[in-house]
């Protein structure tokens, strides 16, 4: 690794709201050994083929490189230093996750990926869980501690993007399609939204209730993956459907989904998953 490391950072765009803060957050960086690529409007998981095969091809110019999504906006004018910085400080290390502080659910989640110049990727079918798993040789860290979070996660997204975001994490829940569900992935998109149901419950924020009911939309089978992946209009028509509804119109409605006993969860994870979902419950109660 250079002495001072360039990074590659690279970002997929699909009409997210906070992408001029994204841009003005990266030009206030102190660090200044970085270059930036951006592809826009692309299917999902073309878009992310080619962020890696660009994050590969540029291994010889490049010694890390960031994915940051499009609605990520760094917090401190510090924060590419600082990933540098534990870079520098293992040697070993090649898959930085830091945690971001993620504005839907009012807490700390996954993550911000930093890569080291040895790693690989390989592509293939999957369509919904696009961020395949690295190749490495060396070490991968996941912290919710110091130095994250240094990004923030979708601090001002617009209606459609909310209600957007909702249908995709509960795609993720559903995995309608798969002969073999990913199950890890499913409770955690599902208790992520459970965590968006008690802030928009706290908060009360339209936009908050707008992404609740695009989880609702996917979970009541009134929006599919094709929609998602390749119908922005018929998404647009699903928003429209409900953006007129008032804050307490949406909670009345997605109410009965979150305010069940556990036999909700049971229903989509079986036994062994609801007793997952409600130790994590209990742990985020006593110390989130």
């Amino acid at each position: 690794m250079r002495e001072s490391p360039r990074i590659l950072i690279g970002t997929l765009y699909c009409g997210e709201n906070e992408f001029e803060a994204l841009e003005d957050s990266l030009q206030a960086q102190m660090y200044p050994h970085w270059e930036h690529v951006v592809y826009k409007n692309l299917p999902n998981k073309e878009a992310h083929d080619r962020l890696y095969r660009t994050f590969m091809d540029r291994q010889d110019d490049f010694d890390l490189f960031l994915k940051l999504d499009a609605d990520m906006v760094f917090r401190r004018e510090d924060g590419l230093r600082r990933i540098v910085d534990l870079f520098q400080d293992i040697p070993q290390l090649d898959h930085l996750t830091l945690a971001v502080r993620d504005w839907y659910s009012g807490s700390l989640i996954e993550g911000l990926h930093t890569f080291s110049d040895r790693v690989r990727w390989e592509t293939g079918d999957e369509s919904r869980f696009v961020d395949p798993a690295p190749l490495m040789p060396g070490e991968r860290r996941k912290t919710y501690a110091d130095p994250a979070p240094v990004v923030d996660h979708s601090p001002d997204p617009s209606p459609f993007q909310a209600f957007r975001f909702g249908v995709h994490r509960a795609l993720k829940v559903v995995q309608r399609g798969r002969w073999i569900p990913r199950f890890r992935q499913a409770i955690g998109q599902w208790l992520l939204l459970r965590k968006c149901w008690h802030h928009c419950r706290a908060v009360e924020v339209h936009r908050l209730g707008l992404a609740l009911l695009g989880a609702e939309a996917v979970f009541s089978g009134h929006v599919s993956g094709a929609e998602y992946d390749r119908n922005q209009d018929a998404l647009e028509r699903r928003l429209a459907e409900h953006e007129h509804l008032n804050i307490e119109q949406i909670k009345q409605r997605v109410r009965p989904r979150w305010q069940k006993d556990w036999r909700g969860e049971i229903r989509f994870f079986g036994v062994t998953g609801a007793f997952r979902i409600v130790i994590s419950y209990l742990y985020d109660r006593m110390y989130g």
